[in-house]
């Protein structure tokens, strides 16, 4: 079988570059997903027991300079983030309150009402590195609750 294999790559030394490069190829998708690879992450967010709304959440990874920051947007107290955005590891969470759009600001001056307020107020104390962490595995499932208090902690 091996002196079968060598016939064909002296012989058609095209073919036996096709085929060998196809079997990197089939390796390297094989393991890409050894371990590299997180399930899409689903959460809960609540301050004073409230479903938090119009925020923003930040991962920023914790010792793993492979690993990139992500930020979504917290809507009626759930997030989404969708699989493969973000890699297995350890990572300090902030949320910060967001500004409403320049739509709603312009809005708002033309009403006479001025600038809107943010649409959810979030404690500074949580837009902290260090404040709150979170743990994400490349196995099972994740689902992160953050309990949030306007006193904070």
């Amino acid at each position: 079988m091996i002196d079968r294999g060598l016939q064909l790559m002296t012989r058609n030394p095209v073919e036996a570059s096709v085929v060998l490069a196809l079997g990197m190829a089939l390796t390297l998708m094989l393991c890409s997903g050894c371990g590299g690879s997180v399930g899409e992450i689903t959460g809960r967010v609540t301050l004073d027991g409230r479903p938090l709304d119009g925020a923003m959440i930040t991962f920023k990874p914790v010792g793993n300079p492979e690993a990139k920051e992500f930020s979504t947007e917290v809507n009626r107290g759930s997030f989404t983030i969708a699989s493969g955005r973000i890699a297995p590891g350890d990572y300090y969470v902030m949320l910060e309150s967001q500004q409403p759009g320049a739509g709603a600001m312009i809005e708002g001056v033309q009403r006479g009402e001025g600038i809107p307020p943010p649409s959810a107020f979030v404690p500074k104390i949580y837009e902290k590195k260090g404040a709150l962490r979170a743990k994400i595995s490349a196995n099972g499932e994740n689902y992160l609750t953050f309990q949030l208090t306007s006193g904070g902690y």
